[in-house]
């Protein structure tokens, strides 16, 4: 296959050296900015995930009253929603959102409320915290990553870089 441009041709190389710099700037700026909103939304959401782990929610039950299902993705992408009501019978939360896909409609199965806005139902003894963790990880391996790049000495390569 031949060339797109002609090597001698000043133009071409004016524009391959603008993808360049374009790839530079997304590797440099952007892939660390979304590492850092992931790191934030980890910082955030970890406490409440750990609460939920730990079964300090108010202990009750959820009923599924309707699905929603996205026709494009076939393995269950659908966002369950029902009732929740807490063991006591104090608490009542109509049409809100199960953290996972707990059945049919109609399906009744303990949950546990955090209090939120808005409001989501978890399970009990939810493993959720583990997805968070695995995310604040891999933003942090990344993030350090980018640093070790950036402040480490790269040797020289030809007599001119010296």
């Amino acid at each position: 296959m031949a060339p797109k441009h002609a090597p001698d041709n000043p133009r071409a190389r004016t524009v391959d050296r603008v993808l360049t710099r374009l790839g530079s700037v997304v590797t440099s700026v952007v892939y660390p900015l979304v590492a850092v909103g992931f790191l934030v939304f980890v910082i955030v959401d970890l406490p409440s995930m750990l609460r939920v782990a730990h079964d300090e929610g108010i202990a009750g039950t959820f009923t599924v009253t309707r699905k929603e299902c996205r026709a494009w993705y076939e393995k269950g992408g659908c966002s369950t929603y029902g009732d929740f009501v807490s063991t006591d019978g104090t608490i009542r939360r109509t049409n809100v959102l199960f953290e996972n896909n707990p059945g049919r409609v109609g399906t009744q199965v303990p949950g546990q409320y955090l209090r939120e806005d808005p409001p989501m139902i978890y399970a009990q003894g939810s493993g959720q915290w583990k997805f968070s963790v695995a995310i604040g990880v891999a933003a942090i391996g990344y993030l350090g990553y980018r640093l070790w790049r950036l402040v480490r000495r790269r040797p020289a390569t030809s007599e001119t870089d010296e």
